[in-house]
């Protein structure tokens, strides 16, 4: 089976294969981001290995002396950030997988939408989580931080881009 997968990636045109990455990001990146907000309502096999992935994190915190994983006291600002984080990578990874088809603008209120219904959602679907204001706040922050970065990096990439073939 192994064998087989150099064949098949090489079947495929560098352009083909250069779109599949920034999708399965894109992805892979949704499917955290569910998990994340629902965590308490996951299959058992996500729950088993959120589990998993906590009862190393406590090891780590008990050999390490710093409590951090399982704490009651963590302050909002560490939760609004990890919220400013996460959407801050789904602008960046999200610009990068639709940039082709869409505008930034575009793209940023389509984030804000779902990061505002997974926020929402979080009321009828978590027993563990709640929506806030502020979490809404830095989704927003993280998004457009992240596809004004994304937009950047493009259009610097674009200009080097553009040098280097008038230059040659």
């Amino acid at each position: 089976m192994i064998g087989a997968l150099p064949w098949v990636a090489m079947s495929i045109d560098t352009l083909t294969r250069s779109r599949w990455l920034p999708a399965t990001a894109f992805t892979g990146l949704a499917g955290a981001v569910g998990v994340l907000s629902f965590a308490d309502r996951a299959p058992g096999t996500t729950q088993a290995i959120l589990r998993r992935v906590r009862s190393v994190g406590q090891r780590v915190e008990q050999r390490s002396g710093y409590d951090l994983i399982d704490r009651g006291d963590v302050p909002v600002a560490f939760d609004t950030a990890g919220h400013l984080v996460l959407w801050f990578l789904a602008g960046l990874i999200g610009w990068w997988a639709f940039h082709r088809r869409t505008t930034p603008a575009f793209l940023a209120l389509c984030l804000f939408t779902v990061s505002a219904g997974i926020e929402v959602g979080q009321s009828y679907l978590s027993t563990s989580r709640s929506p806030d204001i502020f979490d809404l706040v830095a989704n927003g922050a993280g998004i457009a931080l992240g596809v004004a970065l994304a937009v950047a990096i493009g259009s610097a990439v674009g200009a080097i881009g553009r040098f280097r073939t008038r230059g040659a």
